[in-house]
């Protein structure tokens, strides 16, 4: 079975940064991705929020490589289900992307402007 996924999006808030109680480095992540599709004549642009977590060796990367709120990142890594407890004492879960590695993309490509006439596919 392939669990795999490479994305590159623009991060949308501030890396967090944390050590666990054992002393692993760990970082939060949160990825936006726009995709965009034509329909009878008309571009339609969706956006989408990828939750990303690193840890160890590939957290300490993501601090050296000083990555920051709308930096456009490369990351490959894997789909993996998180769950945790509430304050409250509830479990919540979420689909979330376990980097394997990140790089930050030195020459993004420029914001692309559509009108309604153009059809990208």
């Amino acid at each position: 079975m392939l669990n795999k996924i490479e994305i590159e999006g623009i991060l949308d808030k501030e890396p967090k940064y944390a050590k666990t109680v054992k002393g692993h480095s760990m970082v939060k992540l949160f990825m936006k991705i726009s995709t965009s599709s034509s329909y009878q004549g008309k571009t339609y642009f969706k956006t989408s929020f990828v939750p990303i977590v690193a840890w160890g060796k590939i957290a300490d990367s993501a601090l050296e490589l000083k990555i920051k709120k709308d930096d456009e990142i490369r990351v490959e890594g894997i789909l993996q289900f998180q769950t945790w407890e509430t304050a409250e004492g509830g479990k919540k879960g979420a689909l979330a992307v376990e980097a394997k590695s990140i790089s930050k993309v030195e020459n993004p490509m420029p914001d692309i402007k559509v009108t309604e006439e153009e059809d990208l596919f």
